[in-house]
């Protein structure tokens, strides 16, 4: 009997390990998707249609405090930004994808590519889903992988 029970646990365990991931998310993808495709200087005002207009943007600053903006703000940064004539892109890693209904998380970590120059961080993505489409309500980032 006790072989009997050691063995359904083993098996138990085995299949909660091998148990198949969640199907992807097309919807959440397609909107990463874009907020990484339409990050360019030509599609910012295509990319401000990602966002919910009551957005709000955080990260952490060096000397230990954060900063938030509102989506007006974020954009005249990211425009600023851009204005600079580096060549500017953005790549996703390790990306995670939680949905509960009509809201979602993401986390990554992602490579800024500045001109020559690159910067590693850790992103967090709210989404909302607002009538027939998620909308990113919330970012918060960071620079500081200590």
């Amino acid at each position: 009997m006790r072989r009997l029970f050691r063995f359904a646990i083993l098996a138990l365990l085995l299949g909660l390990v091998a148990a198949p991931a969640p199907a992807a998310d097309a919807e959440i993808d397609a909107l990463v998707r874009d907020y990484i495709g339409l990050y360019t200087r030509d599609t910012l005002e295509t990319w401000r249609g990602l966002f919910h207009p009551a957005f709000v943007a955080a990260f952490t600053n060096d000397d230990g405090t954060t900063t938030a903006r509102t989506l007006d703000e974020f954009l005249a940064r990211q425009r600023n930004y851009f204005a600079t004539g580096r060549p500017i892109r953005e790549e996703l890693a390790d990306m995670q994808v939680e949905r509960q209904g009509r809201l979602a998380s993401v986390r990554a970590a992602f490579t800024l590519h500045d001109g020559p120059a690159e910067k590693r961080g850790r992103l967090m993505m709210l989404l909302i889903r607002d009538r027939d489409r998620f909308l990113i309500q919330s970012l918060v980032f960071t620079y500081h992988l200590d």
